[in-house]
């Protein structure tokens, strides 16, 4: 679970240089899942993650 929490980390810093709510928003999020330990929703959120990817393209 560290991995996945610094990775919604980074994902935060990431759209808040770039001023990207949908990723500061999406990292906000994973960690919500990751701190009431969601596993079901923590996989749904990662395997949705390469499409928010391709939305922003």
């Amino acid at each position: 679970m560290n991995q996945v929490k610094e990775f919604a980390r980074e994902l935060i810093a990431l759209g808040s240089v770039n001023n990207m709510q949908v990723i500061i928003d999406y990292g906000n999020t994973l960690i919500s899942y990751i701190d009431t330990f969601d596993v079901t929703n923590i996989r749904r959120a990662i395997s949705e993650f390469p499409d928010l990817v391709k939305k922003l393209k």
